[in-house]
C-alpha cells in the first residue's frame, strides 16, 4: 500500500483473500478518506508480499516483486498512474518477495533492500533503471524488514527482517544516507518480521506497528516512534495483534492508514483502521537565563492534525501580548531584544538591549493550534544574568573588572537599570546581581 498524494488517495494491490494458501488477489483498491473504491484496470498478476512506494516526484505508485505462486516469486517493476499500470521492467533485483522499500525524496530514487531468497542487496530505481548500491557494510540478509523514508532526516530507515533459513529474526535499526548503511545501536522494538513502517510528515516521525515475533509465530499489535535518534513506545489502543498487513500515511488527513493484515496464523481480516494523532504539547518551553546582551531562546513540540501553526506571547504584568517577527519586545515598561521565530516551535529574543529590573519577570508562552482546536504550552521565564556581564556564561571577577571599565568610562552599556544614566544605582544594582550569583 502507498499513498497517492497527487491525487489524494490510498493504494492498494493484491494480498491473500484468505482459505486456500495461494488465493491471491489481483485488485487494485483506492481509499479516498472515508471509504474504499475497486478500481478496474488491467495490471499486475495476483499476488502477495510484494513491496510499494509513492515516487512523489513524477506522481506513480512503483511496485516491485511478490509471490505469485508456489514457490514463484516475481521480478517485475510496475507502476500506478492513477488510472492505469504499466509494467517498466522485468530487469535488475532478481525476483523476489518481502523485500524493504521506500522512495527517497531527497536523491529522486525508491530504495529496495534483501527479500526472500537469501540476499542483502540494496537497488535504487530512477523511474527508468534499477541500479544496485555496493555497500561495504550494510544489514545482513534478510527478508520481510520494513523500510520508511525520514524526510526531516533525509535518510531512508530499516527495522527488523528475517534469515531466509528462519534461524534469526532481527530487532536492528539501519538507516541509509543514499550511498551508505549505518547501523543505530539502540534499545527499540521487539526483533519481529511482518511489520509495517511510515513517517509521519506532520510529526516528523516514523511510525512501526504489528508483525510477529517469529515466522508464523505470536502475533504483535504494539506501536513504536522512532523521531531520527531513538525508539518510543506509544501507550495506545488499535488493531489487534497481526502480520502483513499494509499501511501508509495520508498526508491530506495527517492520518496514518491500515488495512487487513493477518491476526492469527491461517487467518486474515478486512480491517480498516486510521491512526490520528491528538493535538498536544510534547515538549513544553523552558526558562532561559542570559547575559544582558545576550540571546534567549524557547522551544516547544507539539502533534497534532497539520497544518500546526505556532503563536508566540510575551507577559510581565499586563495582559498577554503577540510575539511579531523583526519587533523588539517591548512588553509593560519592560524591553528587550529583537524577535525570530514567533510562528514556529522555536523562538530567539535578542540580542537583548535591556530588561528593566522594576517591570517584574518577563514570561513567554505559545499557542499551538491545528484543525481541531489550541492548546497553550505552560509560562517560560526570561531571567536576566545582569552579574555575567562579559556573557561567558559564568559569574566571576572577570565580569566585575569588565563592568568597572564601562562604569568607570560613562558607557551606557553599564546603565543596568535602563534609566537613562550610569551611576551608582546602577553599580549598586551590579553588585547585587553579582553577590547573588546572577
Amino acid at each position: 500500500m502507498a499513498y497517492d498524494a497527487a491525487r489524494h488517495e490510498g493504494v492498494l494491490f493484491g494480498g491473500w483473500l484468505g482459505g486456500t494458501s495461494y488465493n491471491y488477489s489481483n485488485e487494485t483498491w483506492v481509499w479516498n478518506g472515508s471509504a474504499w473504491t475497486k478500481k478496474d484496470a488491467v495490471g499486475p498478476s495476483a499476488r502477495v508480499e510484494h513491496a510499494m512506494a509513492y515516487d512523489s516526484d513524477r506522481h506513480v505508485t512503483v511496485l516491485f516483486g511478490g509471490a505469485t505462486g508456489p514457490s514463484t516469486e516475481s521480478g517485475e517493476t510496475w507502476e500506478w498512474n492513477g488510472a492505469n499500470w504499466s509494467l517498466e521492467c522485468d530487469c535488475g533485483p532478481s525476483p523476489r518477495d518481502s523485500v524493504g522499500m521506500a522512495y527517497d525524496s531527497v536523491r529522486h530514487e525508491t530504495v529496495l533492500f534483501g527479500g526472500y531468497g537469501d540476499n542483502s542487496e540494496t537497488w535504487v530505481w530512477d523511474g527508468t533503471t534499477w541500479t544496485e548500491k555496493v555497500t561495504v557494510d550494510g544489514p545482513s540478509k534478510r527478508w520481510g524488514c520494513a523500510m520508511a523514508f525520514d524526510t526531516s532526516r533525509g535518510e531512508t530507515v530499516l527495522f527488523g527482517g528475517y534469515t531466509y533459513d528462519g534461524l534469526i529474526v532481527y530487532g536492528d535499526t539501519w538507516v541509509w544516507d543514499g550511498n551508505s548503511w549505518t547501523e543505530r545501536d539502540v534499545p527499540g522494538p521487539l526483533a519481529r518480521v511482518g511489520h509495517t513502517m511510515v513517517y509521519d510528515e506532520c510529526r516528523g516521525v516514523v511510525v512501526l506497528f504489528g508483525g510477529e515475533s517469529t515466522n508464523a509465530g505470536a502475533k504483535l499489535g504494539d506501536t513504536w516512534e522512532w523521531n531520527g535518534s531513538a525508539w518510543t513506545p506509544q501507550n495506545i489502543s488499535g488493531p489487534s495483534p497481526r502480520a502483513y498487513h499494509a499501511m501508509a500515511y495520508d498526508t491530506d488527513r495527517s492520518k496514518t492508514v491500515l488495512f487487513g493484515g493477518s491476526p492469527a496464523n491461517g487467518t486474515v481480516n478486512g480491517e480498516t483502521w486510521l491512526l490520528r494523532t491528538p493535538l498536544a504539547i510534547t515538549t513544553q518551553p523552558l526558562s532561559a537565563a542570559t547575559c544582558p546582551s545576550g540571546t534567549a531562546e524557547f522551544h516547544v513540540l507539539a502533534g497534532g492534525t497539520c497544518p500546526i501553526t505556532y503563536t508566540w506571547q510575551a507577559q510581565d504584568t499586563g495582559p498577554w501580548m503577540n510575539l511579531v517577527d523583526g519587533s523588539n519586545v517591548g512588553v509593560g515598561s519592560a524591553f528587550v531584544g529583537t524577535v525570530s521565530g514567533s510562528g514556529t516551535g522555536n523562538l530567539m529574543v535578542g540580542p537583548l538591549m535591556s530588561v528593566n529590573p522594576n517591570a517584574g519577570f518577563i514570561r513567554f508562552r505559545c499557542i499551538v493550534s491545528d484543525t481541531t482546536g489550541s492548546v497553550t504550552s505552560s509560562q517560560a521565564f526570561l531571567i536576566l544574568c545582569a552579574a555575567d556581564f562579559n556573557c561567558d556564561g559564568f559569574v566571576n571577577g572577570d565580569d566585575y573588572d569588565f563592568f568597572a571599565s564601562f562604569f568607570e568610562d560613562g558607557d551606557i552599556g553599564a546603565d543596568l537599570n535602563t534609566d537613562g544614566f550610569v551611576n551608582g544605582d546602577d553599580y549598586d544594582f551590579f553588585a547585587e546581581h553579582f553577590e547573588s550569583g546572577c
